[in-house]
């Protein structure tokens, strides 16, 4: 069905003005994923059971790396589905695991300078404002501190359907 082109731009004249008045008014980007549905479905999928070769994978990669750095870590930051895999990641590390069981990347509530390694996997790419998110990493990061971040690009999962 073609639709006559005056019944279609009214709408989007209106959704793109309500964006940018939102921005405008709040100075906050808007809000692309529902918070609430986000946590229900980590939520869900965190007490499923199953095969996690994928994290498995993802988990190993970040140990891997973490064996290549030479310093020493005292408070470590783990977000997502790799918080259950910490042992595994830190390895021989002696250092103290915070993994919260939900955390809005972009919402933070950890004060500055207050871990040395921040590992974020498996929720970057529905974060509302990745670049706030990365911003907030930053700062709760010591100065010398090293983020970890992993999300599944576009088209990196093709196989496995």
């Amino acid at each position: 069905m073609i639709w006559p082109s005056d019944t279609i731009r009214p709408l989007v004249c209106h959704v793109a003005s309500l964006h940018k008045t939102e921005m405008e008014i709040s100075g906050l980007p808007p809000e692309i994923f529902d918070r609430q549905r986000r946590r229900v479905l980590r939520e869900r999928a965190a007490s499923r059971g199953g095969d996690s070769f994928l994290w498995n994978y993802v988990a190993e990669e970040f140990a891997e790396r973490l064996e290549l750095v030479s310093r020493e870590f005292e408070n470590a930051l783990i977000i997502g589905p790799m918080a259950e895999y910490a042992e595994r990641i830190t390895r021989q590390r002696p250092c103290v695991v915070y993994s919260p069981v939900f955390v809005d990347e972009d919402r933070l509530p950890f004060e500055p300078h207050r871990f040395d390694l921040v590992i974020a996997a498996g929720t970057l790419d529905s974060v509302n404002d990745l670049p706030g998110a990365l911003v907030q990493f930053r700062q709760i990061l010591k100065p010398d501190g090293l983020f970890l971040g992993h999300m599944f690009g576009a088209g990196s999962l093709v196989t496995l359907k």
